[in-house]
């Protein structure tokens, strides 16, 4: 079995992203048991490609491909720390402190926490409080590849069981989508019954993420 940047449970809880039947993984792709819809998903670079081609307005290739599916060139290191001094309008200032009372409130219901991260290419800003906590598992996807992606799948067809989660992160994320409803279903359908959600979005800020 090809080792991928998910945990067993995490692996155990895919869904085939077209029909949700359970997958079966191979060193080189995920199979669909479902045999009316028999899809393969590829792993690359160890992280399951998991899109639904019908649906999605990406493909599988672009990753395959290496397309950029999301975030910019880098702009080099002159412009990258001229970012870092300027002050950003989009900062968000109380993220650390939800963020710690997120764990909190996690670790109250479960001593071992497993949360859905929507969107998690990279830490968004404050989680490091979050992160502090070795104890909560966090199953990092996105639409592109990054640091942090463990798992690439479009917010509109979550590739996991129903109540899989005790809680999922929505950070800076249902602003960039095609159908923001569709995708908060999606999250309450892997969100289990007692579970929370930490979701924000911009109410003024240019525009940005091409």
């Amino acid at each position: 079995m090809n080792q991928t940047k998910l945990s067993p449970a995490a692996q155990r809880a895919l869904r085939c992203p077209v029909c949700r039947s359970a997958v079966e993984m191979s060193r080189e792709h995920l199979h669909c048991t479902n045999i009316e819809c028999n899809r393969l998903f590829p792993i690359i670079d160890s992280i399951p490609v998991l899109i639904n081609d019908d649906s999605s307005i990406f493909s599988i290739d672009d990753f395959i491909r290496r397309r950029n599916t999301f975030r910019k060139p880098s702009e080099g290191k002159l412009a990258e720390t001229l970012k870092r001094r300027i002050p950003r309008i989009s900062e968000n200032v109380r993220a650390n402190e939800i963020y710690d009372r997120l764990a909190r409130l996690l670790l109250e219901s479960s001593s071992s926490p497993v949360v859905l991260v929507v969107g998690g290419s990279i830490a968004g800003r404050g989680m490091d409080s979050l992160l502090s906590y070795s104890v909560i598992e966090l199953v990092e996807t996105d639409v592109s590849f990054g640091p942090r992606t463990r798992l690439i799948c479009d917010a509109h067809d979550i590739p996991f069981a129903q109540n899989s989660f005790d809680g999922v992160i929505v950070q800076a994320v249902l602003q960039h989508v095609v159908d923001p409803y569709r995708c908060v279903d999606e999250i309450h359908r892997v969100l289990k019954e007692d579970g929370l959600v930490y979701a924000d979005t911009p109410f003024m800020q240019q525009v940005h993420g091409g």
